[in-house]
């Protein structure tokens, strides 16, 4: 079970991190144009 929770931990973390970095580009190419 433990290994579980880390796991999900982990992808939550990553997952955030991935959308932020989207976000962060997507923001700057509309600011850019």
């Amino acid at each position: 079970m433990m290994t579980f929770d880390w796991l999900l931990h982990v992808l939550a973390v990553l997952v955030a991190g991935l959308l932020a970095a989207v976000l962060w580009i997507v923001a700057n190419q509309d600011f850019s144009r």
